[in-house]
């Protein structure tokens, strides 16, 4: 959803997973997966670059994930 010609926002998914090493994946249940629903943002204009934001939560799929984790970020890209 673009609000005005300076900033955007656009609903999203996220997934996370540590199955273990190649070869040597361990068991569903003792792997660390998690997913959730995230925002993504875009502030043009920042200088001479962009603030590039993006947070939301993860809900964990299995007993090795923890039940929820908060995420964000946020990154500064420069124009050139």
């Amino acid at each position: 959803v673009k609000l005005d010609r300076y900033f955007i926002v656009e609903p999203g998914f996220q997934i996370y997973s540590e199955p273990g090493a190649i070869g040597r994946f361990a068991s569903w249940s003792d792997q660390d997966n998690r997913a959730g629903p995230q925002l993504f943002g875009k502030i043009f204009d920042v200088g001479p670059g962009s603030l590039v934001w993006n947070g939301g939560i993860l809900f964990g799929l299995t007993q090795a994930a923890p039940e929820f984790t908060p995420r964000w970020q946020l990154e500064y890209e420069l124009h050139y």
